[in-house]
């Protein structure tokens, strides 16, 4: 929705993750990535500025080295060296006022 518009067109309770991956193409271009992030036009950029983006019902990050890396879990960032498997199990409905 408008409130979080790099998912436009996708329902919050549909069970897919929407996955976007940034190629790292310099300062300049991280940020135009960011603008059209936040304009919610990236997918119509998505070549021009190394962009790809997938959908997926369960979601695995596995670090080829063991860094430290930084995982946003429900919108608080942790830090983890290890494997992190995502999967929805369940959705609560929410009340709007």
């Amino acid at each position: 929705g408008k409130d979080f518009p790099i998912a436009k067109g996708m329902p919050l309770g549909n069970g897919d993750f929407k996955v976007i991956l940034l190629e790292d193409l310099g300062i300049l271009k991280t940020y135009q990535q960011i603008i059209h992030i936040w304009k919610g036009d990236l997918e119509k950029f998505k070549e021009k500025l190394g962009v790809q983006i997938l959908n997926a019902k369960k979601l695995t990050i596995a670090p080829q080295k063991p860094f430290e890396y930084m995982v946003n879990v429900d919108g608080l960032l942790a830090r983890t060296k290890k494997t992190i498997h995502y999967k929805i199990s369940d959705s609560i409905k929410l009340i709007t006022g």
